[in-house]
């Protein structure tokens, strides 16, 4: 994502959190091309967060719905190499 599109959502959320209303249509469609940039960033993540989330948790022995997978994988995912045990390995 450019740094354009990212002070766009900063300022955005700002000027929302005081009270403020958007009302422009050009301002509302560049928020939500810059937001549908960072979901196209954000998929592949998410994507790789549920499928290490289910195989940790196939691992430990427990059973998870979709949403505690993506949580347990980009926990794993976030926790340094060197303090990670090795999904794969019994």
């Amino acid at each position: 994502m450019g740094p354009a599109a990212k002070a766009l959502i900063d300022a955005a959320i700002l000027y929302l959190r005081s009270g403020g209303r958007i009302k422009s249509p050009a301002l509302i469609d560049a928020l939500r091309r810059a937001a549908e940039e960072v979901l196209r960033m954000v998929s592949p993540i998410r994507v790789l967060a549920k499928a290490v989330g289910y195989a940790v948790a196939r691992q430990l022995g427990i059973e998870v719905d979709e949403e505690k997978a993506v949580a347990l994988g980009l926990q794993w995912l976030n926790t340094p190499k060197k303090w990670r045990k090795d999904v794969t390995t019994p």
